[in-house]
């Protein structure tokens, strides 16, 4: 019975709070504000970091500045009056074309390097030379 009184209690304060708090509230209502904070935080971590002090910097800022109007509505109502031949400059249509070809570039890249250490790692371990995995130090 001793044991079953902690249980009893969790149980009746679990549910008292789910029926008070989360029932009457919407319980994602309050993210709406942390999100935003996050928006400002990420803008300001981006203006520090690309600071366009090189030319390299320069396309890094335009490319993600595309990217962030292309994945928005604001970036097809900015460019809704461009005529069919100049389709590929459409913001939404530019963000895409960077993030299939550039991107893809890039993400192959990290993949290689990644299934490279796999195999490197993957080699230390079954010739012998790493031995952490089994609690020795190279002892």
């Amino acid at each position: 019975m001793k044991r079953q009184i902690p249980l009893i209690i969790t149980a009746i304060v679990g549910t008292v709070l789910v029926v008070s708090v989360f029932i009457p509230h919407d319980p994602f209502g309050r993210l709406g504000t942390m999100f935003s904070i996050l928006a400002f935080f990420v803008a300001s971590a981006s203006y520090r970091a690309f600071r366009a002090k090189s030319r390299e910097a320069t396309i890094l800022l335009i490319a993600a500045f595309i990217i962030l109007l292309g994945r928005t509505p604001i970036g097809d109502y900015i460019t809704f009056w461009l005529p069919g031949w100049l389709n590929f400059f459409h913001i939404p249509i530019l963000a895409n074309w960077i993030m299939a070809i550039p991107n893809l570039a890039g993400q192959r890249a990290i993949m290689i390097g990644i299934s490279l250490g796999v195999v490197s790692m993957s080699l230390r371990l079954i010739l012998g030379i790493e031995r952490g995995y089994i609690g020795s130090e190279g002892k």
